[in-house]
C-alpha cells in the first residue's frame, strides 16, 4: 500500500494518459473529425499506383510529378497527399470536390470517387 501511495505521480501520468485517451500502442491512425482530412487520408492510403494519372488529371505537370518522384522516391501516400494539398489550394473551391472526383475517374478509380462522395455526403457536403 506504501508502494501504491508513494508513487502518486505515476498513478497520475496513467489517469492522466487514460483521460486525455492517450494510446501508447496505437497502431491504426486516429479519425479525424475533419471531412477533407478524412479524404485525405482515405485517398492518400487507396490511391496507391495510378498516383500519377490522378495528378495529370488535376492538371499537375510532368516536371512537377517527376520531382515529386524523386524527392519522395517510394513514399506514395506522402505524394499523394502533397498533389492534394496543392491541389485544393490552386483550385476554386466552389469546383474542388468535381475536379477530385474527375480526377479519381481520369485514373480509373471510380470506385474511390464513389467512396469519397459518401464521405462528403455523411458531412452533408
Amino acid at each position: 500500500m506504501n508502494y501504491i501511495l508513494g508513487n502518486t505521480e505515476f498513478l497520475q501520468n496513467i489517469l492522466r494518459a487514460v483521460v486525455q485517451k492517450e494510446d501508447i500502442h496505437a497502431v491504426l491512425p486516429e479519425v479525424s473529425a475533419d471531412p477533407d482530412c478524412r479524404v485525405f487520408d482515405f485517398l492518400s492510403n487507396h490511391l496507391g499506383k495510378k498516383w500519377k494519372d490522378f495528378a495529370r488529371a488535376l492538371k499537375i505537370g510532368e516536371g512537377q510529378i517527376d520531382e515529386l518522384q524523386a524527392t519522395y522516391r517510394d513514399r506514395t501516400s506522402e505524394i499523394i497527399r502533397e498533389v492534394l494539398n496543392y491541389s485544393k489550394s490552386t483550385c476554386d473551391p466552389n469546383y474542388w470536390k468535381a475536379n477530385l472526383y474527375f480526377a479519381l475517374s481520369k485514373a480509373r478509380r471510380r470506385d474511390l470517387s464513389e467512396h469519397v462522395q459518401r464521405l462528403y455526403a455523411a458531412y452533408g457536403l
